[in-house]
């Protein structure tokens, strides 16, 4: 199943400052949880990044289809039939705002004014919660002390200079927005 995802999957989708869409295992488990007992299921998570303007629901169809030309197929172990079934599990919109949208704009003249330095401006390839404010239309994006290049990893976290410096900008950000 996992060969057949990452060979027949085609990404047409890209962004200059994002690149393609990704597709990785992030989850493989197979039960009864035992140590002396044949497996008779595996569930695989899928995490399939999705890009602006993609639909959730088209990606898991592309999925969907290709999981469908294992279903039926003999398991090579036991002759018996593969049953395949994909469900959309949670997901998360992409997010993608400029330089020039007023979240942006407002934030780095905050920093200016606290900090007498406009933030380093880069695209993450990940939403969390902002791609769905900007899917309704609020315009959000990531704003924080962390360091990119350690996101996710053991070493997440930001040093207590940077997390100060992170708390007065959005001190007078604050301050900006109530006038």
């Amino acid at each position: 199943m996992i060969r057949r995802l990452t060979e027949g999957l085609t990404f047409t989708a890209s962004h200059p400052a994002l690149g393609a869409p990704t597709l990785a295992v992030n989850r493989l488990q197979s039960y009864p949880a035992s140590t002396h007992t044949i497996q008779d299921r595996c569930e695989i998570g899928i995490d399939r990044r999705l890009m602006p303007g993609e639909n959730p629901d088209d990606a898991v169809a592309e999925l969907a289809a290709i999981a469908a030309t294992v279903d039926g197929m003999n398991d090579p172990a036991s002759g018996k039939p593969w049953r395949v079934e994909v469900v959309k599990g949670p997901f998360m919109y992409p997010s993608l705002v400029d330089e020039t949208s007023e979240v942006v704009r407002s934030l780095s003249q905050a920093s200016r004014t606290a900090l007498r330095a406009a933030p380093e401006l880069f695209h993450q390839t990940n939403a969390f919660d902002q791609g769905y404010l900007n899917h309704i239309g609020i315009a959000a994006c990531t704003y924080g002390p962390g360091e990119e290049k350690y996101a996710h990893t053991d070493l997440d976290m930001a040093s207590v200079d940077r997390t100060r410096d992170a708390a007065k900008v959005i001190a007078a950000w604050i301050v900006q927005r109530l006038g």
